[in-house]
């Protein structure tokens, strides 16, 4: 038993000095405030306007050697969307996570949301919701539906604000 505990401590200790440095250093934190409106097109058939108010409580990583290696945004957000002829819809806040990573060159390797996409309820009263992953470097589908996850009715949302 004497040996197993040993063991233990030894592959702990290596484990701990052979980690990666990805979190060598305590991360920054911080929050930050404030309302973003613009075009969105792709989505419908024509081009409708999106102002978003979020509140990001961020973290910033760094390694050992101070070189940010990652940051992960949390978001409370709500939007309001106003179609071609004024028509507004108000979404309900919600809450996605975004996360984005670097190489050693500072070049951004991989960045994904997770989370609500977008909630609110439609003029018949139907509720519009879409959920999941979105993968923003690679692309993906129109705004609004993720990669993996569940997609609101797209036909529904355009129709209101058509």
């Amino acid at each position: 038993m004497r040996r197993f505990g040993m063991a233990l401590v030894v592959a702990i200790a290596l484990v701990a000095l052979t980690a990666p440095t990805g979190l060598a250093t305590r991360p920054d934190r911080g929050v930050f405030e404030w309302t973003d409106s613009g075009p969105v097109s792709g989505v419908c058939s024509f081009t409708f306007t999106v102002t978003a108010h979020l509140i990001d409580t961020y973290e910033t990583f760094y390694d050992s050697a101070g070189n940010e290696v990652a940051y992960g945004d949390h978001y409370l957000q709500q939007d309001t969307f106003t179609g071609l002829h004024g028509q507004t819809l108000i979404g309900d806040a919600y809450r996605w996570y975004m996360r984005t990573e670097f190489d050693s060159t500072g070049a951004m390797t991989r960045q994904f949301a997770t989370g609500w996409i977008a909630r609110f309820t439609l003029p018949d009263g139907t509720r519009f919701w879409s959920m999941g992953r979105v993968d923003t470097l690679s692309g993906g589908g129109p705004w609004l539906v993720p990669a993996s996850g569940h997609a609101g009715n797209l036909d529904a949302f355009c129709a209101a604000l058509e």
